[in-house]
């Protein structure tokens, strides 16, 4: 018997662990729009996201995210870096997409790194039971 395309199972292609987070953005589009998102997810090599657009893949943007401060999460940090959209999705009236982090400063590197180390221990590492 076929399966349906709904039932099958489907393929994780990260190499690296996903953390889940509820974080806002905004990505920086062309002639100086702002498009509202928000984090689902980051890991060592990028991050997940939903807006109300989609942004086309392989377009490499700035992004300013809404990161809470590690040491204290009391504190909001407007962290910017750059990335490349690899993955675009419609889901229901949304857009998800995948996106690799391409200019990331070595600070903003080492706030990211502390959350996930932070993030492992609350159990909200993606995959886990």
């Amino acid at each position: 018997m076929s399966e349906s395309l709904a039932s099958m199972p489907l393929v994780e292609s990260r190499r690296e662990q996903r953390y889940r987070v509820y974080w806002r953005a905004h990505l920086h589009l062309p002639a100086e729009r702002l498009l509202e998102a928000r984090l689902r997810d980051i890991s060592h090599d990028g991050l997940g996201l939903t807006a109300g657009e989609a942004v086309s893949m392989g377009t490499v943007l700035p992004v300013t995210i809404g990161m809470p401060d590690a040491d204290g999460e009391a504190r909001l940090l407007a962290v910017q870096c750059s990335v490349r959209v690899v993955n675009v999705v419609l889901t229901g009236i949304d857009y998800r997409m995948g996106a690799v982090w391409v200019d990331v400063s070595p600070g903003v590197r080492q706030l990211i790194e502390q959350w996930m180390r932070k993030l492992r221990y609350t159990g909200a590492l993606i995959g886990s039971s």
